[in-house]
């Protein structure tokens, strides 16, 4: 096996694991009855929670202690490029009024107040507890922008250094686009503890953006972390085709987020961390754990997007995730999720778009979906249960999983991944069982005639094609089992052609079957019996 397999194989693991975003159905075998999106409700956060995580303890400094680190900071003397109105402060907490950063070619940043709290020397370099920064306008050639508020709280000292020390090179920029925090942070290095932005409105030529919040605070002894994005609207076009954006997002808010987890992933020596907290929990399991609790609570809230005369529009999307008796259980819904016209577009692609969901008697297009993800770490299993994907007047699709040996990843590690770590990943991982139900709304009626129209020919024509490619599947088995297996499929696909209803299918072999067996299968061997294959169609 050759590296470039690691990508699929890892979409086809993570969809084992999430099950795509999916909808409920009724019991162990779907399919018994149409599924029904789970309504999921989760607690999001509001700004008093990241407010709590800035607040810092007071730290003692002596006055020249402070000063030495002030100086460096670049805040100790004005320049041309930095300056103030007035300077107050001593032993690391230091206030100014009426900051001004002018760059040589006019453009400026101008802060009504900054606030420096615990100013001090750490791992020699200078750096901050928190920053507090109010009124800031940035003013460009053809852009401009207001903050009513910025705050920081515990910085890395190399963040907390480098954003004051940007702010000191400004006598040598020519332009304000060149400003730049170079920070070269380490594997799993925080970067801060907490942030908090308020009042937020960008202007320029092309678009105009308004944010009322946004703030991240996490906690330093067990990498959990908060987020929180309030209120964001953007009134734009684009560039290229000059057509109308706009949208308008209520929130989106996390909790329980485990960053040490995603700085491990991402990072070059992505293992190192999950490497030490997996043996310091007792998992004793080396490298990538996909068998992590990665967040707590997560929530998105009231979506509008514009495209031209193109509509979407959603309630929000919600997640909770719990770990008991050595399981955790993810679920997932997704409010009903609506695509539709407003108006007669201009773009060539929507004016397609329009036509065809017209063709196929759609005024609009509205999704909804639920699912419930259970791993099981001690005895490596997985499975998707409840998992329900809902079109209105279209179909409804309704299924369930199992499977395992997921815990194979942890020997995975992409920055120096080996052809049998991967053979050995795809070895390991099984799928036990797997029931499925689909039902019609109508829309197989809808597709056949719409395809009749375009191949300018009649509905019943277009079935009879397909019921005939059906009726010559069995011609191609290898064997009985395999003849047996292809008829039911025909009979079954083809009275779901003519009459809609409901199509089952399941898999529910004798023994569990690796995902590396399945894409290696051999269609003149495979034995459905074996793989316990099914089919059904009920009217």
């Amino acid at each position: 096996m050759t590296k470039n397999k690691l990508l699929p194989a890892l979409m086809v693991s993570t969809a084992l694991i999430l099950g795509a975003c999916s909808k409920k159905d009724k019991g162990a075998s779907a399919g018994d009855a149409i599924g029904e999106v789970a309504d999921l409700s989760v607690k999001s956060i509001d700004g008093r929670a990241i407010e709590k995580m800035l607040e810092v303890d007071k730290r003692k400094v002596s006055s020249a202690d402070a000063q030495v680190a002030l100086k460096k900071l670049g805040l100790m003397e004005k320049s041309s490029g930095l300056s103030w109105a007035e300077k107050s402060g001593d032993n690391g907490n230091y206030s100014y009024k009426d900051v001004k950063v002018t760059a040589k070619d006019g453009e400026t940043i101008n802060i009504g107040s900054l606030k420096l709290t615990g100013v001090h020397m750490r791992d020699e370099l200078a750096t901050f507890d928190r920053m507090d920064a109010t009124g800031l306008v940035v003013e460009g050639d053809d852009s401009s922008a207001r903050i009513s508020r910025i705050s920081m709280a515990r910085p890395s000292p190399k963040l907390g250094n480098g954003i004051l020390k940007a702010l000191d090179t400004i006598d040598d920029l020519k332009d304000l686009d060149d400003l730049n925090v170079d920070v070269d942070f380490e594997d799993g290095e925080m970067a801060f503890g907490a942030f908090m932005m308020d009042g937020l409105n960008v202007t320029s030529d092309e678009a105009e953006v308004t944010l009322a919040s946004i703030g991240w605070g996490e906690d330093e002894d067990t990498g959990k972390a908060v987020f929180l994005l309030d209120n964001l609207e953007l009134n734009g076009e684009d560039e290229a085709k000059g057509t109308p954006i706009k949208m308008k997002l209520g929130s989106i808010s996390g909790t329980g987020i485990d960053m040490n987890y995603f700085r491990a992933i991402g990072g070059k020596n992505w293992g190192k961390d999950i490497i030490a907290r997996s043996k310091s929990l007792g998992q004793g399991a080396p490298g990538f754990n996909p068998y992590t609790q990665t967040f707590d609570s997560f929530s998105m809230k009231d979506l509008n997007l514009s495209i031209d005369t193109l509509s979407i529009a959603t309630e929000g999307a919600t997640g909770k995730s719990s770990y008991k008796d050595g399981l955790i259980t993810v679920k997932q819904s997704l409010s009903p999720l609506r695509v539709s016209f407003t108006g007669d577009p201009t773009d060539r692609d929507l004016i397609e778009m329009r036509e065809g969901l017209k063709s196929l008697g759609f005024d609009e297009l509205e999704f909804s979906a639920s699912q419930t993800s259970v791993l099981d770490e001690k005895n490596d299993l997985f499975s998707v249960k409840d998992a329900v994907v809902d079109l209105k007047n279209g179909f409804n699709l309704s299924y369930n999983y199992e499977g395992g040996g997921l815990s194979a990843m942890k020997n995975i590690n992409k920055d120096n991944l080996s052809d049998g770590d991967m053979d050995a990943m795809l070895e390991n991982m099984t799928l036990r069982s797997m029931n499925m139900s689909l039902t019609d709304y109508n829309l197989v009626d809808r597709i056949i005639k719409f395809m009749a129209e375009q191949q300018g020919t009649s509905p019943g024509l277009i079935k009879m094609q397909a019921k005939g490619g059906l009726m010559v599947l069995s011609l191609g088995a290898q064997t009985e089992a395999q003849g047996e297996a292809l008829s039911a499929v025909g009979t079954a696909l083809g009275n779901f052609i003519d009459d809609g209803g409901t199509l089952k299918i399941s898999l529910n072999p004798q023994a569990p079957v690796s995902v590396e067996q399945l894409s290696q299968m051999n269609p003149q061997t495979m034995d459905p019996k074996q793989l316990g294959f099914a089919i059904e169609h009920i009217k």
